[in-house]
């Protein structure tokens, strides 16, 4: 085990994120992905480079460390590894809205994929609320204003973007 997949795996268990059926659910693989990045928007080094894709911001090596990692390995290493304080902290605030029940009868992979774009083209690429909407649209994401809305209400909630 690498320490990229022992930190993924310790912060997928932090947010009670199981890797059960990994390869073989894509919404799965999507939760992964969002909920990895989100962690380490915030600050939890789990050492994964995210570039835009399809679907949002996506790290291949987080893809690929995640189909390495057995069932065996999710147990003992969450049985012999923990997270420092400061990650834990941090994790346990930004639990809530990754857990939450998702508005709109979204899937939660497709509410992750939703803040994890929103979050990502704020950060990285788009400057207004207008201009995220329209690469949203651009990107076929076909969420709703209401959703959109909701989104930015979480990221601000968690700092995760300015108030």
């Amino acid at each position: 085990m690498n320490r990229r997949q022992i930190a993924a795996v310790l912060t997928l268990d932090a947010f009670g994120i199981s890797l059960n059926d990994y390869s073989g659910s894509f919404l799965k693989r999507l939760e992964v992905q969002k909920a990895v990045y989100l962690a380490q928007s915030k600050g939890v080094e789990v050492g994964h480079h995210f570039s835009w894709y399809v679907r949002g911001p996506y790290a291949p090596k987080l893809t690929e460390d995640m189909y390495a990692v057995t069932p065996d390995d999710v147990q003992s290493l969450v049985g012999e590894w923990k997270l420092d304080s400061s990650s834990s902290d941090t994790l346990a605030g930004l639990k809530d809205v990754i857990v939450a029940e998702p508005p709109g009868g979204l899937h939660r992979a497709i509410w992750l994929e939703l803040l994890a774009s929103v979050h990502y083209l704020l950060q990285n690429k788009l400057s207004s609320e207008a201009e995220l909407r329209d690469t949203l649209a651009k990107y076929d994401k076909s969420f709703s204003q209401e959703q959109i809305e909701s989104a930015l209400g979480a990221l601000k909630k968690c700092d995760l973007i300015a108030a």
